[in-house]
């Protein structure tokens, strides 16, 4: 997406059932929200160059996302909003991951590890529900997310780092349904805890606007013909997982993911039954956690770097140690085929043997990305050895650095080239670590085996 061109608009409303109260001057070009914090959550709303909002009621401001002036055509708007709707449950997904990754094998850590992981792997359904919706009516796939900046409707900066209260509270904050549903949230604790001037926005915000407008299209828009091309709950292990994902052929499916999303733990309201919600489960860790601290006045995590990169030898957290470097860089290049499997999948039809196998791949490098972070937190991030202010050892974490793009080439045949390219550039860094790690080689057979099946796709007439 575009961040120079998209312009978005909001209105600060008193609460859920008054009337809207736009606030004069507030055109937001979400490439430079830094200029400014939108804040769901205090009760007088912030001053502004251009105007000062009238005073708040007693039930507080809610933001909400207006609609594009000029007009869009509806189908674009709502093309822009799952594009952002994708982007941020890919950036939750990084975030949380790096984060369970960063915890010790202790209790009550390792608990929480698992926690995190499950949602993380929801937000991976999410992910795909919303590319279902996108291939529904016919527009482009997003598996794009933000690197470092903001966006207007992300959270909170993209930021990986190790569990932390502060990063806890975000997590809290971020998942959580309307503040009046919630009474037991202490909302000016959690944002003190998460060292924010009242700047996170609810990331069920975004999907009441997309729900709202899908509601208000003149005509259906979904092509049930996209049906094959969908990503199937079956092969995505979707009842077991706890998975919102489902295939769309109509307005009311449409709808009804929706909500399944908004249920599990970023709609406006917190269901009064069923499984926790990612709110719920976030509070619940948040709470344990603090008792923790309080007990044992030591870190959640070990002592991983926040926004680990092999690329910036300037950054803090740059993966200084030439072995956790290379380790650092087959991360990232297993990541890129991770997320080029998902969208190659998608552009497949599901009776096609490619398919199935581009998704068995997939599968394999989730399971490879939770092996090479592990690889990398037993490594040093520099040498010589360094230690933080507890004294302990600065270890390296999981870059998640995206590649310069992750568009796909337009012939299939092409696809399949690149491909293989990239898979026999990955089998060559494994190859390399060998001597490191027995796992390596492992790694490298399993990730070489995919090549003689894409000789057989490039073999096609």
């Amino acid at each position: 997406m575009d961040r120079n061109r998209t312009l978005f608009n909001f209105a600060l409303g008193p609460g859920r059932d008054g009337a809207r109260a736009p606030l004069a001057g507030l055109r937001v070009f979400d490439a430079r929200l830094r200029e400014f914090k939108l804040d769901t959550f205090t009760s007088v709303a912030p001053a502004f160059a251009a105007g000062v909002a009238p005073a708040a009621p007693a039930g507080g401001f809610e933001l909400r996302l207006e609609r594009q002036d000029p007009p869009m055509a509806p189908l674009d708007e709502l093309v822009l909003l799952l594009h952002t709707a994708a982007e941020i449950e890919h950036s939750l997904m990084a975030q949380y991951l790096y984060a369970a990754y960063s915890l010790p094998d202790q209790s009550p850590q390792r608990e929480w590890q698992e926690t995190l992981i499950s949602i993380a792997r929801q937000e991976m359904g999410h992910l795909m529900a919303t590319q279902n919706l996108l291939l529904s009516i016919g527009a482009p796939l997003n598996l794009e997310r933000e690197d470092y900046p903001f966006n207007a409707f992300y959270p909170f900066p993209f930021k990986l780092e190790p569990l932390s209260i502060s990063s806890l509270a975000r997590y809290v904050l971020a998942e959580m349904p309307d503040p009046s549903k919630v009474p037991e949230a202490n909302v000016p604790a959690l944002l003190a805890d998460a060292g924010v001037e009242g700047s996170i926005s609810r990331v069920g915000a975004l999907f009441v606007a997309i729900a709202e407008l899908i509601g208000e299209l003149s005509s259906d828009p979904v092509f049930a013909d996209s049906m094959p091309f969908q990503a199937k709950p079956s092969d995505w292990i979707a009842g077991p997982y706890a998975l919102a994902l489902s295939t769309v052929a109509s307005i009311s499916e449409a709808s009804q993911l929706l909500n399944a999303i908004a249920v599990q733990g970023e709609g406006p309201d917190e269901p009064a039954a069923g499984p926790p919600s990612h709110f719920r489960r976030f509070y619940a860790m948040y709470v344990a956690a603090k008792a923790h601290v309080a007990a044992t006045g030591q870190p959640l995590a070990e002592a991983l770097p926040i926004d680990p990169t092999v690329k910036d030898a300037q950054a803090s957290g740059y993966l200084q140690h030439p072995i956790a470097r290379a380790w650092g860089a087959a991360f990232n290049t297993r990541y890129r085929c991770l997320l080029y499997a998902l969208e190659h999948q998608l552009s497949l039809p599901n009776d096609q043997e490619a398919r199935g196998r581009l998704g068995q791949w997939a599968f394999a490098d989730m399971m490879a990305l939770r092996t090479i972070a592990q690889l990398l937190k037993q490594r040093p991030q520099h040498e010589p050895l360094r230690s933080d202010n507890l004294g302990r050892s600065r270890l390296a974490g999981a870059p998640f650095e995206l590649p310069q793009t992750l568009q796909m080439p337009i012939r299939p045949i092409d696809r399949w080239r690149q491909y293989r390219s990239l898979v026999a550039f990955h089998v060559d860094q494994l190859r390399e670590l060998a001597e490191d790690d027995g796992l390596a080689s492992q790694l490298a057979d399993d990730a070489a085996e995919r090549l003689n099946f894409v000789s057989t796709q490039l073999d096609l007439p």
